[in-house]
């Protein structure tokens, strides 16, 4: 997978504040000119999970190893891994 593979990569060169603040996600939606409805945010740790959740974006936790034992609760689901099938019930209906 390349930087040339997405639509939109967001660092810290664009907002003023790293996760667990939500300014990446409200860039990213602003740039992207989407809504929140139609955003699926995955995310591996709590900082992450906050953020997408604080922007009002629903959020699955994608825990790896260094994270499986964090309490995801805030997320709307968690996955084991990142297959379409496991994110099928979480993507937003159109």
């Amino acid at each position: 997978m390349r930087v040339d593979d997405f639509d939109l990569v967001v660092d810290l060169t664009q907002v003023a504040a790293s996760k667990p603040d939500k300014a990446a996600y409200d860039f990213a939606i602003d740039r992207l000119g989407v809504g929140v409805e139609d955003c699926l945010a995955i995310e591996y740790n709590l900082g992450g999970v906050e953020a997408a959740v604080s922007a009002g974006i629903q959020c699955v936790a994608f825990p790896n190893e260094n994270t499986a034992r964090h309490d995801f609760g805030a997320a709307d689901g968690t996955v084991d891994r990142l297959s379409f099938s496991q994110l099928a019930a979480y993507v937003p209906s159109s």
